[in-house]
Parts: structure tokens; sequence; C-alpha cells
């Protein structure tokens, strides 16, 4: 294996050092002796010119791209100490990051055939987010000893050492993070969509998440086309509540370079002469029907559509009145027409000529207006949760203001939901990509005779019959008495693995909770082990001390379900693991102390039985 390595590496040294580009330059010995200079850490190579230099080497790099690309960047790191090594010591790393790759892929092709290979897909960046800084390896602080312990960070969630080496301690509080020895990184996540010239008739365009790290953040925007190289990988869906865990994974691709194909001008600069050109133009009667007749040519006619796109793209500027009243600059336009009058390839020239323009339709287009009450509830791969909980954090991320008293989530991460299939007759997973919250002063409530009921704004649609037969659409509005409301009666397309909250969560805190002698020995054990004695646990928890050392102990008091509630949080367990533990519950009634028996989840007779006492 080393000597895999070491010829892997040894290749990678000779083709820097002896590639020769048409003009007999060095292209990569130049580049590498140039990155001190200009505080570089990355090389870019062209996949060709590794073809062209040595097959074998790109050979290796097609059949194990992420072990090879590990072996390059560090025989890289190796190569820039020759030429500057306090620079090296400095930057620790080298990025070797390949384009031009000849492997090329599609959004919507991708498929399990190609994990753990190097492909290049190209796409459109309809989405980024904030840069954030991301853990790469932790040094860890023993609180009892002081030992610093690293631990690389993989995958997407935070890894913390099992045990102290030295003093051998284990737990919650057993270390804390210093930031001083730590490595961090830059991150940031995009949304890649379909180019809309490669999208299937009457398809929508899909998208596929990426994370960029280091260098890569920031290098494109929103708008832009690009073409990304990197690895194929998969991560787990999320499974929603519990500890279950979902076989159904999703493709990803860890970037290793973007080249951005087209991107956006945001100052060009006229010499004299095209300034002469333009002001004597501007001068002549004719110039703006120029204008309006350069707007796509190939189309007759439509004089009046093409000179309302064109001041569309021009735009406005916004104006304030003096009663205070502001109007802004962007410019709107509604086209309505029948099929065939070139409204569609308006929009597409539009699209073209347009530096960030998006083509869009259908489905794809906004739904700004069309709301549900916060507290209304949906079904997600994070499991059944109100809608508000869903969105608010979005938003909580930045909002932009879309229209009056709409708000839109500026960085919205994808979450699956369900929602009707096409045909209207099954349910299957979708993806909220977009996120509003909306001021509405008009809202409709829509009960049902079985007890079901829904808020919504008069304009969203439902899904519902007026017959009993015929299912069909209609705004909230234009729903009538006697009709029937559609609702699903199984969940079976969505593929979500979802668990619901134990019962404990809606059970009050001070009902006393009958368990076991083997929890409350764990309880004891746990808090001895955190807090070092039972003492120190009831004052750092606000417990009582003698029913910790003596009452819980012998079954003479019974805990309150909010202090195992306090007890389980601090030595990190959930909330589920206690309801495993929950022999039975106690109350006090006219006859004495009563104890009941619950199940650990609702159970479709649980769900009965409370339908049954909310009727009477």
């Amino acid at each position: 294996m080393e000597e895999s390595k070491d010829k892997t590496r040894e290749a990678f040294a000779s083709f820097i050092r002896g590639f020769r580009n048409d003009e007999g330059q060095l292209t990569y010995l130049d580049a590498m002796r140039s990155l001190p200079t200009k505080g570089g850490h990355s090389l870019a190579v062209n996949f060709e010119d590794i073809v062209s230099y040595d097959k074998e080497l790109a050979g290796t790099l097609d059949e194990h791209p992420e072990s090879t690309l590990k072996i390059l960047s560090e025989g890289g790191l190796l190569m820039l100490t020759e030429f500057d090594m306090e620079y090296a010591k400095k930057v620790q790393r080298l990025n070797v990051r390949i384009w031009n790759y000849s492997k090329k892929a599609s959004i919507r092709g991708l498929n399990s055939s190609f994990i753990g290979t190097i492909v290049s897909i190209s796409g459109v960046i309809v989405r980024s987010s904030e840069v954030m800084t991301q853990l790469k390896t932790g040094a860890f602080r023993c609180t009892s000893c002081q030992t610093v312990t690293p631990a690389d960070q993989v995958g997407a969630l935070f890894i913390t050492p099992r045990a102290c080496p030295v003093c051998n301690r284990s737990g919650p509080g057993t270390f804390e993070l210093d930031p001083s020895l730590s490595t961090f990184e830059d991150f940031q996540s995009i949304s890649l969509q379909e180019r809309p010239e490669d999208l299937p008739a009457g398809q929508m365009p899909q998208t596929l998440d990426l994370g960029l790290t280091d260098d890569l953040v920031s290098m494109a925007r929103p708008g832009d086309r690009v073409v990304v190289t990197g690895i194929v990988t998969v991560k787990q869906r999320s499974s929603g509540f519990g500890r279950s865990r979902s076989r159904v994974f999703e493709l990803s691709l860890n970037a290793n370079h973007i080249k951005v194909e087209t991107e956006e001008q945001l100052e060009e600069e006229l010499d004299e002469e095209s300034m002469r050109s333009f002001r004597a133009d501007a001068s002549q009667p004719w110039h703006y029907k120029k204008l309006i007749s350069s707007v796509a040519p190939s189309i007759h006619g439509l004089e009046n559509v093409k000179e309302a796109v064109l001041l569309q793209l021009a735009g406005g500027n916004p104006k304030t009145f003096k009663d205070g009243v502001k109007v802004r600059g962007d410019v709107n336009i509604l086209l309505v027409g029948d099929p065939g009058t070139a409204k569609s390839q308006l929009l597409k020239y539009v699209q073209r000529i347009a530096p960030r323009g998006l083509y869009t339709s259908g489905r794809g287009a906004t739904a700004a207006g069309l709301c549900v009450a916060g507290s209304t509830l949906v079904y997600t791969e994070r499991g059944i949760m109100s809608i508000k909980d869903l969105v608010e954090p979005e938003l909580a991320k930045g909002i932009e203001v879309v229209g009056d008293g709409v708000e839109t989530a500026k960085s919205p991460t994808t979450v699956g939901i369900a929602a009707p299939s096409a045909t209207l007759d099954s349910v299957e997973r979708h993806k909220a990509v977009r996120y509003y919250r909306l001021a509405a002063e008009d809202v409709v409530h829509i009960s049902t005779r079985l007890g079901k009921s829904i808020s919504v704004t008069p304009e969203t649609p439902v899904l519902c019959s007026e017959d009993g037969r015929e299912i069909v659409w209609k705004q909230a509005k234009d729903v009538k008495t006697d009709w029937y409301l559609v609702h699903a009666r199984s969940l079976e397309g969505c593929d979500f693995v979802t668990r619901l909250n134990p019962l404990i969560s809606r059970i009050d805190d001070g009902c006393l909770v009958e368990c076991p002698s083997t929890l409350l020995e764990l309880v004891r054990s746990s808090l001895k082990s955190r807090f070092g004695t039972l003492r120190g646990a009831s004052r750092a928890l606000g417990l009582d001390e003698n029913d910790l050392y003596y009452w819980w102990r012998t079954r003479r008091m019974y805990p309150t379900l909010g202090e195992l509630k306090t007890v389980f949080k601090a030595i990190g367990k959930d909330e589920e693991e206690l309801a495993e533990h929950c022999s039975a519950f106690l109350y006090r009634s006219y006859r004495g102390t009563e104890r009941i028996r619950l199940p650990k989840f609702p159970t479709p007779q649980f769900g009965v039985l409370g339908g049954h006492l909310l009727q009477w």
C-alpha cells in the first residue's frame, strides 16, 4: 500500500516538474512557485494534461479518486516546502483541484452507479448560503486534568473523544472545545439547478445541494453558470424523531473544483469610441424604436409587448413622495395570450440576455400569498411538525421582502415534505425549497364533520369534491358547505421514517411517576459521575437532597415528571429514553391516589379514546 502511495506521489511530482504546454512553458511548476507570492494554497490541474503526460496516473485518479486526491495534495505540499518552507508551514495544506474531467453527468442523470466516482456536472447556481465556519479538527480539553485531545471531524455531526486518555473520565461535561488550538475552515452550501436548455419537455428543473469548503467558498454566485467537478457521495436521509435510521440515501457531490462559465459583469468599461457611438445613436429620434425592434428580432410584430419587455430589462427608479409613500422601481409585466403567440419565447429571450435571468414555469413560479396557518401540521422528513416550526427557523437566518407584507427566507434549506402526486391518486415525497411569511388580513377556516380543520388564505387552493366523485382544486374562498375535503388515508409513498413524540411530552410536569428501582439506580450513578456527589447534583439541578439520597430509593415518595426530565437532560438522555422507564403515573382524585398506565407513544386506540373525550 505504501509503495503504491509513493509511486503515485512520484508520478505526480514528475508531472508537475515535466509537463510543458504548447508554448514550451512549465505550466504547473511555474504555478507552484508563484503560490507564495499570490497567497494561494490550491493548484488547478487540467485532467487532459494528466492524460497526455501519464495515462497510468490518470487511470489511478479515475479508479480511486478520493484516496488519490489526498495523495496528490500531500505530494504537492512536499513540493511546496522545497520552494518556500516557511509558507508551507503557514498554510499547512495544498489543494489539488481537477478540472476539465472527461466523465460528464447531468443532475437528472445522476444515480447510484456514480457513487465513489469523480464527475463534472454543469448547472446554474440558484441559491447560496452565507459563509460559515466549520470545525475541521477539534482540540478538546478535559475539564478534570486539562489534557488536550484532538479529534478529526468527519461527516455532518460534531465528534468528541469518547474518554480522556489520561484520567479516563467520560460522559457529558468531560470535554470543552478549545478554539485557539482547533482548526477551522470556511463552509458554504449552494444549490445547483439544471440549465434551462437541458430540461426535458414539460419537466421541472431538478437541483443538487453541494457543500463548498476552503477557497471554493464565494467563487460563484446565484445566477452563474458553472461546471462543478467532484466526487459523488451519499448522505443518509433524516429519519425524523427517534433513533431509527432510514435506509434511503441521497446523492451528493463533494466539490473539488468550480469553473464559472458565465458570470454577471457588474461594471463594464466602455472605450471612448463606443461612448461616442452610443451618444450619437441616442440623439437620433429612431433610437428608441431601434431598441424595441432589437428585442427578440426573430419574432415578428408585438411591438407593444417588446417595449414592455425592454422597459422591464432597463428597470425604473424608486421614488419617495412627499407623504412618505415609497414606490419601488421594479417593473412587472403579465403576458396573456393564446398558445403559440411567442410568450415563452419572449421570456426565454430575456433569460438569455439578462446576466442572472432564470426561466421558470408552472409549479416552479412563486406561490407567495398562498399560505396556511402556522399551527397547521405537515409531514416532513424531520417528522410531524407545525409549519411554523418549519418556516420560522429558515426566516431567522435572514429574510427578503418580495412584496407588500410578504417575506421569504434568503438562504432556504431543502426539506422533504409529503404532498399529493401529480395524478392525485397517492401521496409522494416532494421538496420544499422556499419559505414565506405573509401577514394575511383575511383567513378562511374549513372544518369537516370528522373534526379535521385547516386555516388558509382565501386564494390558497385546496383539494375538494362537490359531489364526492370528481376531485378538483378550488380556492378556499370558493369552497361551499356540504362539499367534501380530500385527505390522505395513508402516507406510504413518502418513504419517511417518522416517530411521534412520546406521550410524556403532553403530561403535566407535576404528575408523579412510578418507575422501577433500576431507573433510580441509573439516575443516582449517572448524577454521581456527572457532578461528583449527589449533594453537588441536587444543588446544581435545584432538587431536594433528601429525595436523591433516601425518599426515591426507598419508594416512600415518587419523583415528579418535571424532576425526572431535569435529571435526564443533565445526564444527556432524551424524553424517549425516559418514557421507556415510566411504569405508571399517579394523580390525586376524590378517591385518593389513582394509578394509570399509558402507552409510550400514541396508539390508534388511544387516539380513538382522545377523540371521544374531546367530542364528549
